[in-house]
């Protein structure tokens, strides 16, 4: 009966841990994210070519939402930072 109820304390306690163990996961996981988001949008940030591209498509009758699905296409950034980045293009 103890050998049993030790068992039961044991597996709780893992049961416990592991899901602590998730948490601190989806936590770390969360942060990556965030900063490679930051690091990409550094990088394109710098893109002249792309920052070309954008000016050119607005010159050219391009609507926004046509502009930022091309930036989206071009980058696999997320919709708000795409549109972020054509705003600041455009409104150099």
């Amino acid at each position: 009966m103890l050998f049993k109820l030790a068992l039961l304390i044991i597996t709780v306690c893992l049961i416990i841990y592991i899901f602590l163990l998730q948490h601190k996961v989806k936590k770390l996981q969360k942060k990556l994210n965030k900063h490679l988001q930051k690091q990409q949008s550094m990088t394109i940030s710098n893109n002249k070519e792309l920052e070309e591209r954008v000016t050119y498509m607005r010159k050219n009758g391009h609507s926004s939402v046509e502009i930022i699905k091309f930036v989206r296409g071009e980058t696999d950034l997320g919709l708000v930072q795409a549109k972020k980045y054509v705003d600041r293009v455009l409104n150099q």
